[in-house]
């Protein structure tokens, strides 16, 4: 609660100071587009949304990709100007729902502070989550705590990404804005958890996804998040461990699938994941980071780029074996955005 009124006074010194409100720098965005039909492809509704977004350095304006995705013109607004100004999309990750857009009118930014960066806090930090939600049309702020930060599934996306779950409810129209630690953008606000056996649980995105997409756009292409390619499966069964050979003192993950394209000579079926990058790895499949704290091995991989190596201690017949694998691209594509579905009609089927 006091590092929470501690940023508010810093806001309020901060205005009176430069006669600038810093959270200028959060910005309502709303779109239009047409969002095609996956059941029925040869149709689309033209439709409008609305979201939030936060200018950082550079002049650059980061929000969701689930806020741009499908539109065909954009507009941002500030709290203290009612003029809709166009925005242009430069960047788009549908696999870490984040995207990059910069306004057409160099006025936009002429009251506006950029808002830094900061790393994610640990679990029980007081946080802002600053956006333009549902119920009204003014800016708003709502406090959260930091609950857990572990791999979550990503609605835009359909895969599993690190993210960070807050007790604060994330609705509709608080996506891609800001939350805030410290006077810090520390993550991004993108989805809320709907189930009837939770209330006021939302997530965002963090700082470690949002570097891995800033390194990501460096060459102008956008690669998303990688695979090692191959499955894993947990090991807590003492009888799975006696016979893949493991002693006492080993953990580790247990490799169940090996995709199609992988090279078989770099891990095997049934080979006992024991380390990566020199994290050991437990029976569930966490490693423990300097501060201690669990997370799950898999984000080693996710949070790292297209072509990055991942170094693996593996158990193999009974002999502990290194070896280097590539993050390579899924071969899978769930979904495709900004292209109409792909279809073919054969006598009263739909192919698609």
């Amino acid at each position: 609660m006091k590092r929470i009124l501690f940023s508010l006074m810093l806001f309020a010194c901060l205005c009176s100071a430069a006669e600038v409100n810093p959270l200028n720098a959060v910005v309502r965005v709303d779109a239009m587009g047409n969002i095609p039909s996956f059941l029925v492809p040869w149709q689309s509704s033209a439709t409008s949304w609305s979201g939030s977004a936060v200018v950082i350095e550079g002049r650059r304006i980061l929000t969701n990709a689930h806020n741009v995705a499908w539109a065909t013109f954009i507009t941002l607004t500030k709290q203290n100007d009612d003029t809709p100004y166009e925005a242009k999309v430069q960047h788009v990750s549908h696999d870490n729902d984040l995207a990059l857009l910069t306004a057409e009118d160099e006025r936009f930014f002429d009251d506006i502070v950029p808002m830094a960066l900061g790393p994610t806090p640990p679990p029980q930090s007081s946080v802002l989550v600053a956006g333009y939600p549902v119920g009204g049309t003014s800016m708003s702020l709502t406090r959260g705590i930091v609950s857990r930060i572990e791999m979550t599934f990503y609605k835009q996306s359909s895969k599993l990404q690190l993210g960070t779950q807050l007790d604060a409810a994330i609705n509709s129209g608080n996506s891609g804005g800001p939350v805030l630690f410290d006077g810090k953008v520390v993550g991004i606000a993108f989805q809320g958890l709907n189930s009837s056996k939770a209330d006021g649980i939302g997530y965002m995105i963090p700082y470690e996804v949002i570097d891995q997409f800033f390194k990501d756009i460096k060459d102008n292409r956008i690669d998303g998040i990688g695979t090692l390619g191959f499955d894993c499966a947990v090991l807590v069964n003492a009888g799975a461990r006696h016979y893949l050979g493991m002693d006492e003192r080993q953990t580790g993950v247990v490799v169940w699938n090996v995709d199609p394209g992988t090279d078989g000579s770099l891990v095997k079926k049934n080979d006992v994941v024991l380390s990566a990058n020199g994290h050991r790895i437990t029976n569930v499949g966490n490693i423990m980071l300097p501060d201690g704290s669990l997370r799950h091995w898999l984000s080693i991989v996710t949070l790292g780029q297209i072509g990055d190596v991942v170094h693996l201690e593996l158990l193999r017949d009974g002999k502990v074996v290194k070896s280097d694998v590539p993050i390579r691209k899924f071969h899978i594509v769930v979904r495709e955005y900004e292209h109409m579905p792909s279809y073919v009609l054969y006598n009263g089927m739909v192919f698609t």
